[in-house]
């Protein structure tokens, strides 16, 4: 196309997304970083909205291979493939120096005649360390755990643990554990506010009749945060609760769903004793993920009435008969041949019944479809945890014992109460991530401009977790990119200087295990050129 065309083309992209919001605010420093970042296939859209960008942007009903000016109207229609591909991008922004939004510096290229899919091109020059683009969670699940689950909101995953979950549990009595809490320093510094329904329970008795009602179904606290009152789960606002029931139509489903799927799948060798001390349950990540995603498909398909097709979850990377390779779900023995297979079968058995689905409902609703989206979600899930509410604590606390400097008897004293308040006779390094473990959640998500991104031993660019925004991740370029070159993040671990780097065959046997693909990145390809730390 000429220019007066591409112009075009860009005005109508930003017309059909419509702008993108995100909230809050972060800075760029002092983030965590995520050593694996597992590739990531397009997520879930509304059907109903797919459809009606489709119709803004072009009037044709047919296929379109290339972008065309019709000459009538001076309009760019834009191929369905050009559609969904743009899309991603509603996801994920980059911001300015001033805090304002623009879409990310990249495009979406095909590399089907080089073997692997498509990708993501730089489209100007990307300054090694500058975040190519933020991207938010187009869906995701909060794994299951034994004991106290760790409350937190259920649709952006912000923990809602206050400090008193970092009491030690050994006090006898009533007066040990409110001495402790005394001895909590500064419990104003902790940025969560314990849940307090009491305003709300003084007049709950005279609701209670509407309880299962559409009316009144949920209660808030003092500080804004929704109780569902038929599952408890907790929402940190109204606005989460709106958005989770757009997408599910019932909390109480999913709720349901992740407090008994850890026992729908033991192999016929386990049993359901965990043990005391077991704080995660050892169920399969992208199990989980795919029986969320099938609670969001049956509910899109039930008030959309539109084609599965329609949903990207379809082009992604996976198929149901990688179950078997991916050694998902059930185990047990074949009768005929005596092998090893793995199977959902009593998983989706309990989501027939769960969604009460008619026999034509479990035709496009099918076992099938469980496995393809537990294949999908193994090669493509991303798992992280969540922001500790105990770092911004721990910060302030700082600020204020480092007031006559780390030596001071100040400091020193400060230390040593959060200390005694949670138990231990000193600090530790490593402490933190104890402490992450109690009050941060984890999840597994999908994102869906991330999906795009092909893997390389040599990366050029990594993903780290948005540490001010929950269930949101950074793509940030860790060598200069070139206009026109590939932006690549690493899938796996490739090792550091203190462990040492991983070799090609233990990469190669990971990759294959874990994404079943064989890597032909430049780094594998020229293993000899290598020999030295790769550049992160």
């Amino acid at each position: 196309d000429d220019d007066d065309g591409s112009n075009n083309s860009e005005e109508c992209l930003q017309e059909m997304l419509g702008g993108i919001t995100f909230k809050g605010e972060w800075k760029d420093d002092d983030e965590q970083t995520i050593h694996s970042a597992p590739k990531l296939t397009p997520g879930l859209v509304d059907p109903s909205t797919l459809q009606r960008q489709k119709r803004s942007v072009s009037n044709n009903n047919n296929k379109k291979k290339k972008t065309t000016k019709d000459e009538s109207n001076g309009h760019v229609s834009l191929s369905d493939d050009q559609i969904e591909d743009s899309l991603v991008f509603q996801y994920a922004c980059r911001y300015t120096s001033n805090h304002n939004p623009e879409q990310p510096p990249l495009k979406v290229v095909d590399f089907g005649n080089e073997g692997k899919g498509k990708g993501l091109i730089a489209s100007r020059f990307i300054p090694k360390g500058e975040v190519i683009y933020t991207e938010r969670a187009i869906v995701a699940s909060q794994l299951p755990q034994t004991g106290t689950r760790i409350l937190a909101c259920q649709h952006c995953f912000r923990s809602l643990e206050s400090w008193t979950k970092l009491m030690p549990k050994k006090a006898d009595n009533r007066e040990q554990k409110e001495e402790s809490l005394c001895r909590f320093p500064f419990p104003e510094l902790w940025p969560v506010l314990p849940l307090d329904f009491s305003e709300t329970d003084k007049n709950f008795d005279q609701e209670t009749s509407h309880i299962g009602d559409d009316k009144t179904t949920t209660r808030e606290d003092l500080h804004g945060r929704i109780q569902c009152c038929s599952c408890n789960a907790l929402f940190c606002s109204q606005a989460c609760y709106s958005k989770k029931l757009h997408q599910f139509g019932s909390c109480c489903l999913e709720t349901k769903l992740l407090k008994d799927l850890p026992t729908l799948l033991l192999d016929d060798d386990e049993d359901e004793d965990y043990g005391e001390h077991t704080t995660r349950i050892n169920v399969q990540a992208p199990v989980v993920l795919a029986a969320v995603l099938f609670l969001q498909l049956a509910h899109h398909f039930r008030t959309n009435d539109q084609p599965l097709e329609a949903h990207w979850f379809q082009r992604a990377c996976g198929i149901a008969e990688d179950l078997q390779r991916l050694e998902l779900g059930k185990r047990c023995i074949d009768q005929q041949d005596q092998q090893v297979r793995y199977t959902l079968q009593p998983l989706y058995e309990y989501m027939v019944g769960l969604l009460s689905l008619e026999d034509d409902e479990q035709i496009p609703l099918s076992l099938e479809l469980l496995h393809s989206l537990a294949s999908k979600a193994a090669r493509n899930g991303f798992g992280l945890r969540t922001q500790s509410p105990f770092k911004p604590y721990y910060t302030g606390l700082l600020r204020k014992a480092n007031y006559g400097g780390r030596e001071s008897a100040k400091h020193s004293e400060h230390m040593q109460k959060l200390a005694a308040a949670l138990g231990k006779d000193r600090l530790y390094r490593g402490m933190d991530r104890e402490i992450e473990s109690l009050v941060a959640p984890e999840i597994i998500a999908l994102f869906p401009l991330t999906t795009y991104c092909n893997h390389s031993c040599s990366p050029n660019a990594q993903v780290r977790s948005q540490e001010f925004v929950d269930a949101h991740i950074d793509v940030v370029a860790i060598k200069d990119i070139a206009i026109g070159n590939e932006v690549c993040i690493s899938y796996i671990g490739l090792g550091d200087l203190r462990w040492g780097w991983r070799s090609k065959f233990q990469r190669q046997k990971e990759l294959q295990g874990r994404y079943l693909f064989h890597c032909e990145c430049d780094r594998c390809m020229n293993e000899e050129d290598y020999r030295t730390a790769p550049t992160l």
